[in-house]
């Protein structure tokens, strides 16, 4: 079981060399479904972070929805969907829930980034840009115009 402290090693620097130090807070906790993701994964990438947990209907509801949108823009190679399990982990519910939504992103236990900590409640969505920066917070149905403008600012995959 691997438990990182990401420091400034997860973004780096983005594409357009901002300054990203305020990034070294992010802890990331123990990968519980997917593949791991690597700092040089998230480079330049658009992020959408959902604080989730199996025992809350809204949570699960919502599960799908996060699949279709990571679907519908990882192919640009700019976004990427990560999820954060923040309730007791049970391994069959966790894993019956993301298989079941067909879920293709990674999750974590307990991953918490400290400029975006969560809302106080179940779901939680932050957006990080391209460069690092928390640009809204709340719910999916507040959040898909804007990261679609976002990955339109985000540099090409690459550059």
């Amino acid at each position: 079981m691997k438990y990182f402290l990401l420091l400034s090693l997860l973004f780096c620097f983005s594409a357009q060399g901002a300054d990203l130090d305020h990034l070294k807070e992010i802890e990331k906790g123990k990968l519980i479904y997917g593949e791991e993701v690597k700092a040089k994964d998230l480079k330049g990438k658009v992020i959408l972070l959902e604080y989730w947990g199996t025992n809350w209907p809204p949570c699960v509801a919502g599960m799908p929805g996060l699949q279709v949108l990571h679907s519908k823009y990882a192919k640009t190679g700019k976004f990427t969907v990560i999820g954060s399990h923040v309730q007791s982990y049970n391994k069959n519910s966790v894993d019956g829930l993301l298989n079941k939504s067909k879920v293709t992103f990674p999750n974590y236990q307990f991953l918490r980034i400290s400029k975006a900590p969560g809302g106080g409640g179940i779901p939680y969505m932050a957006l990080i840009d391209h460069e690092g920066n928390v640009v809204a917070t709340g719910h999916i149905s507040n959040l898909e115009s804007e990261i679609k403008k976002l990955i339109q600012l985000a540099p090409n995959p690459g550059d």
